[in-house]
Parts: structure tokens; C-alpha cells; sequence
């Protein structure tokens, strides 16, 4: 949706309703002005990855873990939210330039907030 810098990782309570659970950590990559929209979602879940070893890590060494309670739920994507047409838009007119015109403020993105851990480092 043209807006590379709300990729990332949210870790969360599971509970009935998706995705509402309280927030664990979130976690974005640090996006480079070359990347393309396949290396934000490659490096989403990098991060991911390596926050989710961090965290398993946090716990058996017995820090408690700090949940933030979400107030309300954000938009679930699913398959049927999917149009080629958001594709084409990308490419033929961003040229999977993304990420570059948002560093360059060319594209104008509001800025999420990100919870993370109090005890945990992960950049």
C-alpha cells in the first residue's frame, strides 16, 4: 500500500480474535534506499527471526516478559485484499523504487509506533 515503512514483525498474546492480542515486541527492518519490495519482506522476517530467538532467549534465562495491551486492532490483510493491480502500481509506476522515495521523502508515509521490550536490545 506504498508504504515500506509499516513492514515488520509484531509479537503478540494469542488470543480468540486475530492479531488483538497484547503486544510482546515489534520489530521493523532498517530499510536501504536499494531495496526492493521482495528485500523489505525478506528483511521483515530476518529481523522476525532473529527477535524471536532474542525473546525465547530473555524468557529462559527467567526475565518476564512486559505485554502492552492493544486499544484497538489494525487492518487485517487477507488473500482476498490482494489486487495485481497494487503490483503494477509498484513496478510500472515506483519501478519497485519504494523504499528509495520514502527515504527521500518523496513519498510520504506516516510513521508507526513500535513497542519493544524495555530489557531488549534488537535494532
Amino acid at each position: 500500500m506504498l508504504e515500506p515503512n509499516q513492514v515488520g514483525v509484531t509479537f503478540h498474546r494469542i488470543i480468540a480474535a486475530p492479531d488483538a492480542g497484547d503486544i510482546l515486541h515489534q520489530v521493523r527492518p532498517v530499510l536501504d534506499g536499494a531495496d526492493g519490495l521482495h528485500d523489505v519482506a525478506q528483511k521483515a522476517l530476518q529481523v522476525g527471526v532473529e527477535a524471536m530467538v532474542q525473546l525465547i532467549a530473555m524468557r529462559n534465562s527467567g526475565i518476564q516478559w512486559e505485554f502492552k495491551q492493544q486499544r484497538s486492532s489494525g487492518k487485517n490483510w487477507l488473500h482476498s485484499d490482494f489486487k495485481p493491480e497494487h503490483l503494477r502500481v509498484v513496478y510500472n509506476i515506483y519501478n519497485d523504487d519504494m523504499v528509495k522515495h520514502y527515504l527521500n521523502g518523496t513519498l510520504k508515509c506516516k510513521e508507526p509506533y513500535i513497542y519493544c521490550q524495555p530489557s531488549l536490545e534488537i535494532t
